[in-house]
């Protein structure tokens, strides 16, 4: 058994949020320098061209296969089951907290009831997103990914699941009135797994539809239809989902960071589909992400 401060679970979150706004900073100024542009490039979207820049050629040998998007998922259902076993056999069983006479401030707390939620809700996806990484996508042998995106997505999907742990060993040391508001039901409760049912339904949905697509040809069905990139969409909802749980200001710069990275990434998508087709570069009714705004 570890024995851990309190004051040290809330130094790490304070961390865990500076990690999420450095984070959201460096993928603004990427999408907005065009020398840093090629970092963010993936898959479909990373050209030979692209390899051929200055920046390009020094960072070159950093680029690992876009298949290793695969061990975001397994990261993500691992850190996600042990949430679930701490929320089963109660934290005292790992760790012993310690009190301290640091104030540690009440909006970085959350119930069991948030945390059963959020929790149940990451292990049904990382279950989803492991089964659709092996068994519906399929990832191109010459598809890459920059080393500093799959190490930012690895500790995402870490940092995604800590964040409400950390939060929750905060709350399990807070006087029962603390936090008894929000240890009943929420009506934002029932918004929050409406939406994260249906997204869930529609991002597997899309995933299928993909992999079923000819490689690298223009969507033309579902939601693709209008947007380049509904399954991003989708994300970013399951990821605002977990924000109406937990109303915290941690899980508020996560849906952030997914709202900004996803739309950065889906605004690649969408120049490369325009440039492939005509008809599209005709329409006006064609998005990146958000309909009617982006």
């Amino acid at each position: 058994m570890i024995t851990l401060p309190l004051v040290d679970i809330y130094y790490a979150l304070l961390l865990l949020d500076a990690c999420f706004i450095i984070m959201t900073v460096c993928v603004l100024l990427a999408s907005t320098v065009p020398s840093l542009k090629v970092l963010l490039k993936y898959g479909k979207t990373l050209q030979k061209r692209d390899l051929n820049t200055n920046l390009s050629r020094i960072l070159g040998f950093l680029y690992v296969p876009k298949s290793f998007f695969k061990h975001f998922y397994a990261i993500d259902l691992i850190f996600s089951l042990t949430n679930l076993s701490i929320l089963k056999d109660g934290s005292g069983k790992y760790l012993q907290l310690k009190d301290t006479d640091v104030v540690i401030s009440g909006s970085v707390k959350i119930s069991r009831h948030q945390f059963h939620i959020v929790t149940s809700m990451m292990v049904l996806q990382s279950f989803r997103r492991v089964y659709e990484c092996f068994y519906v996508s399929k990832f191109s042998t010459t598809a890459k990914i920059h080393l500093s995106h799959y190490l930012v997505g690895c500790f995402f999907y870490m940092g995604v699941n800590l964040e409400p742990l950390l939060c929750y060993l905060l709350g399990t040391k807070s006087d029962t009135a603390d936090i008894s508001s929000a240890s009943r039901i929420h009506p934002l409760d029932f918004l929050a797994v409406t939406l994260f049912s249906l997204a869930s339904i529609d991002q597997y949905r899309n995933h299928l539809y993909l992999s079923r697509l000819v490689k690298y040809n223009v969507p033309r069905q579902l939601l693709f239809m209008y947007l380049s990139c509904p399954h991003y969409l989708d994300e970013i909802i399951i990821y605002f989902s977990c924000f109406l749980v937990l109303r915290t200001p941690e899980s508020f710069l996560v849906f952030t960071w997914t709202l900004v990275n996803l739309s950065c990434s889906a605004n690649q998508s969408y120049q490369y589909y325009i440039k492939k087709s005509e008809q599209l570069r005709e329409r006006g009714h064609y998005w990146r992400i958000l309909p009617y705004i982006y």
